[in-house]
């Protein structure tokens, strides 16, 4: 703490001895002073803004108070454009460091007489200007008098046409509800119909696959079922195609028949020919 204080004093005695030595304070190289406008000085626009200290500062325009301009980045001196100053009464501008931001400020209050007056011509031109809008104005006032009473001519055909319209509303109505009902029932026939298609295209395909599945047999007119031989030695295994009586077998159910009562069978029946004498 001793040793803050100690710095804090050595740095005050050499600002105070660098002032006195230069004869000018050092604090102006960091915070500025305005010496453009005079304080409280009456000017007209534009308004000129100089100071003594930071080359650049974040420049800031008030006017009576209440409204308020960021100027941007300024050097010095600037000015003010007329645009800002438009208003009489009383404003300020407000220098503030780019860096340090409000720790560093300065401000200068001035009174602006705002837009000068009007010359001897430029008040003909105003005149003159209103007197072709009166002119004018009375033209619209004319015309309007004249159309108001087309309007109330209008407005009675308004009247007719909407009641027309009511009643034309009214049918498109019952038409529009009669076309939604036809085009319930429509829709109603077009899905019985898909339905009915739908059924018929899968008894078609039925149809052409018991087609397909008739075309691909094969009629048989010879069965048989193999035989092993009860003779010693074993002897290969036959094919048995007829009865003890030397009918041969032209049906499954006729082998069956047989060659259940066989005791040598060794296979069940099974299409040995496809044609007579096979």
């Amino acid at each position: 703490m001793l040793r803050l204080l100690r710095l804090v004093v050595v740095v005050a005695v050499v600002v105070i001895a660098t002032d006195l030595f230069f004869r000018a304070s050092l604090l102006r190289l960091v915070r500025p002073v305005i010496t453009e406008p005079v304080d409280g000085e009456l000017v007209s626009p534009p308004v000129r803004v100089r100071w003594e200290g930071p080359a650049r500062m974040r420049a800031t325009l008030r006017y009576a108070g209440r409204e308020k301009w960021d100027l941007g980045e300024r050097e010095s001196p600037f000015e003010i454009p007329r645009e800002n100053l438009r208003e009489r009464g009383l404003y300020s501008v407000e220098l503030r460091s780019i860096r340090f931001g409000d720790l560093i400020t300065a401000s200068r209050s001035f009174a602006a007489d705002g837009e000068p007056p009007l010359s001897a011509q430029q008040r003909d031109d105003v005149s003159d200007k209103l007197a072709a809008l009166e002119e004018s104005l009375q033209e619209m006032r004319d015309s309007q008098e004249d159309s108001h009473e087309e309007n109330t001519n209008l407005y009675e055909e308004n009247a007719a046409i909407r009641e027309e319209n009511a009643i034309l509303t009214e049918e498109l109505q019952q038409a529009a509800e009669s076309e939604q009902r036809a085009l319930g029932q429509q829709a109603g026939l077009e899905r019985e119909l898909a339905r009915v298609s739908d059924e018929n295209r899968s008894l078609m395909d039925e149809v052409l696959q018991l087609r397909a599945r008739l075309s691909s047999i094969v009629p048989c007119s010879v069965w048989g079922y193999y035989a092993q031989p009860t003779t010693s030695p074993v002897a290969r295994r036959v094919v048995v195609v007829n009865d003890i009586a030397g009918e041969v077998f032209r049906a499954q159910t006729a082998c069956e028949r047989v060659r259940r009562a066989d005791t040598s069978s060794a296979s069940i029946c099974f299409c040995v020919g496809s044609s007579f004498g096979d």
